[in-house]
């Protein structure tokens, strides 16, 4: 993942590409990273319920969020059949989420740029 500084960087020169296109070429880099592209803010809204996954959903990272989402779940039947594992489990997975939650808007611009130069590179083919 890239700097706060190099990624304002990278966003400014994908901004300045993108004006410098025609209509029909900005339509085709547009409609090639929307599938990737989300918004950072509704990113970081989504993750005030990071304990139920639904900011990798929002992601588009599907396994990781029905994991989570199946291990939370699964977590009252464990609690009530005395198994400690899942607990254990859940705390590390959560563990490895609070890096994701303060970094949360920066990996999202992070992720939009990178589509946005693949959609680019994918102009240059066409």
């Amino acid at each position: 993942m890239l700097s706060e500084e190099l990624l304002f960087d990278e966003e400014q020169k994908l901004e300045r590409k993108l004006a410098e296109l025609t209509e029909a070429q900005r339509s085709f880099v547009e409609t090639a990273a929307s599938e990737v592209v989300r918004d950072p803010q509704e990113f970081s809204k989504r993750q005030l319920l990071f304990f139920l996954g639904w900011h990798h959903f929002y992601a588009n990272n599907l396994i990781r969020g029905s994991l989570l989402l199946a291990l939370f779940l699964y977590l009252p039947f464990a609690y009530l059949d005395q198994v400690i594992w899942p607990m254990a489990l859940l705390l590390v997975v959560w563990a490895t989420e609070i890096p994701l939650m303060v970094n949360g808007r920066r990996y999202i611009r992070d992720r939009n740029a990178t589509a946005l130069r693949s959609a680019f590179g994918k102009l240059k083919n066409r």
